[in-house]
């Protein structure tokens, strides 16, 4: 309900305080302060948000809290969005203020940020009716920072530091932590300083991928440009190795011999088919007689030679 009105509206009853272990025994019957930071309606948290204060006074008497916070320098305050709402105890009105008169009446005190690392310092103090509760609210802008100031995780936002406040009663003069700059030995002598819980702040990111993008998108630019040079400079007119076709090899002597031998046998056996048998059986005469199985093996060949011509006629 707190984020989604343009003014947001004041509980009535006490908010559940955030408190450190020690002060709870502390603030049973007295003042609890709880901070956030909240989103706005329609507008992104990263860029947007509102920064919420609520003191909640328990006890049946008038209290005073001395408030003290630094806002880190990426988030801007709007100023003149600046209001606070006061709601008495026992069912009284809500009793809203704004602009100059809500400073006035809290005693507001800042001091700005230089934009670059230093922090925006807030103080004010703040009176809180018995069983009441004052809420404050102001509008922050979250500034763009470098992307060299994100660490690892930056997506779950950045870790703001706790407010320290300081408990008195109402009408007392001392400055307590509404003096900018007072030590820690100057507040111990008013009472006990406490500390609210620390704030989870979203900011706006930068697209963290685009260095990859960028290198994976020039990388490939670069190799199908490389890939064309190269083989119209360094690879010639030598065709692809995926459409290169294999190539028989060329015939050499050898074959070239082995081709003139079986011609010459062919050869051979067409002359002795059709070469007379008395012809071959008139060799033996001229032949020694060591050497007459020759006229033997001749007429064995004339007459399967003969038996092939007679086949191949056939056909």
């Amino acid at each position: 309900a707190l984020a989604a009105a343009g003014r947001p509206e004041v509980l009535q009853q006490p908010a559940p305080a955030r408190l450190r272990p020690g002060d709870a025994a502390a603030s049973a019957d007295g003042v609890t302060v709880m901070r956030d930071m909240l989103s706005q309606r329609g507008r992104s948290e990263r860029t947007h948000g509102r920064y919420l204060l609520r003191f909640t006074n328990a006890g049946a008497s008038p209290r005073r809290v001395r408030f003290l916070d630094q806002l880190p320098f990426f988030v801007q305050p709007m100023w003149h969005t600046f209001h606070a709402a006061i709601a008495g105890g026992h069912g009284e009105e809500v009793r809203e203020i704004a602009g100059q008169q809500a400073m006035q009446q809290l005693a507001l005190r800042f001091v700005p940020s230089d934009g670059l690392k230093m922090p925006t310092e807030i103080s004010m103090s703040v009176e809180v009716p018995a069983g009441g509760t004052v809420s404050v609210f102001l509008d922050v802008l979250k500034r763009f920072i470098k992307i060299g100031a994100f660490s690892y995780a930056c997506e779950k936002g950045f870790d703001v530091g706790s407010a320290a406040w300081v408990e008195e009663e109402a009408g007392s003069r001392r400055d307590g932590v509404g003096r900018l700059g007072a030590t820690i030995s100057d507040t111990m002598d008013y009472g006990r300083m406490r500390f609210t819980q620390g704030l989870l702040v979203l900011v706006p990111m930068p697209d963290f991928s685009m260095p990859f993008n960028v290198i994976a998108l020039s990388s490939t630019a670069l190799t199908f440009f490389f890939g064309a040079t190269f083989r119209m400079t360094a690879a010639g007119r030598m065709p692809h190795w995926v459409l290169k076709k294999e190539v028989p090899p060329k015939a050499g002597a050898g074959v070239w011999l082995r081709r003139a031998l079986l011609v010459a046998v062919l050869g051979g056996l067409y002359m002795l088919g059709v070469e007379d048998m008395a012809r071959i059986e008139g060799l033996a005469a001229s032949l020694p007689p060591d050497a007459a199985f020759v006229v033997d093996i001749l007429k064995d060949t004339k007459i399967q030679a003969e038996a092939l011509l007679k086949i191949l006629k056939l056909l």
